[in-house]
């Protein structure tokens, strides 16, 4: 599973490459998915500095171990799951096999390579993952074949509406269009959606009612579920709720404007002091 976070940072870090490389190299952090512990989510990445030597790409390891060391400070249950490539030539090139073997020795499980097509073919963003397989002859070692695995784009609620925030804010000619709509208008707008889909929902359990054999029983199933995770709420304790995260946010804008005041007489006042 790739986050649409952590695939803007691979991005992100292949148009900051240095001046005279084609290419990006990076570290793939995650954790085993809560619904299925063989399926790998990641969840963070970084890239990693190189060295490219007439095609004997040297990588920089002590970096690596030094980000790594600071990042497991801040959520020691990210592990090393793989590494990334990014590039607008031949992803599986001769230097693949080096690099992941070293982070072979990283992971507890077989490393994922994570190869990104940034040179935008036909106008689309090639991301495809992974596995290595040795090649043996008589048990030598010789080579490694990759095999590509199933790749999953998943966003929660909040990244696909940003994306598509993203997605609605560049017009036909390619400028940025602003946005002005506020936190109300695209609250209503949330909500009118959530209502269609509920429209949805309950035209097709009512198809399903007058004639069962049109019916899905996984589809059922799921929406049965998914009323079910809904707890339910008394008009009292929602508006108690309603009220109470309208209180919170009301303080939090106050705190941010009082810090905004204070920053300013602070700065004002050492201008003062120092002419």
């Amino acid at each position: 599973l790739l986050p649409p976070p952590v695939l803007f940072s691979l991005l992100d870090s292949s148009t900051r490459h240095p001046s005279g490389q084609t290419r990006v190299l990076g570290t793939l952090l995650g954790v085993p998915s809560s619904h299925d512990p063989s399926v790998i989510e990641v969840t963070n990445s970084f890239a990693v500095p190189f060295r490219n030597d007439s095609g004997v790409i040297s990588l920089g390891k002590d970096y690596h171990r030094q980000m790594l060391s600071l990042l497991r400070r801040v959520n020691p249950n990210e592990k090393v799951v793989g590494w990334y490539t990014c590039t607008r030539d031949e992803c599986l090139d001769n230097s693949v096999s080096l690099i992941h073997s070293f982070y072979e020795d990283q992971t507890a499980v077989p490393a994922v390579l994570l190869a990104v097509d940034t040179s935008l073919k036909n106008d689309r963003l090639d991301v495809a993952a992974y596995l290595s397989n040795p090649l043996t002859v008589s048990g030598v070692p010789l080579a490694n074949m990759f095999s590509e695995i199933a790749l999953q784009i998943e966003a929660q609620e909040g990244e696909r509406i940003a994306v598509e925030q993203m997605l609605k804010s560049n017009t036909a000619g390619g400028s940025p269009a602003k946005i002005s709509a506020g936190p109300a208008v695209n609250r209503a707008a949330g909500l009118d959606q959530i209502h269609s889909l509920l429209e949805k929902v309950q035209s097709y359990v009512t198809q399903a009612l007058a004639d069962p054999s049109l019916a899905s029983e996984v589809l059922l199933r799921q929406i049965s579920d998914a009323v079910g995770s809904v707890r339910k709420v008394d008009a009292e304790e929602f508006k108690k709720m309603i009220d109470g995260g309208l209180q919170d946010l009301l303080m939090v804008m106050y705190l941010g404007q009082v810090t905004k005041t204070q920053l300013a007489m602070a700065e004002k006042i050492t201008a003062t002091l120092t002419v």
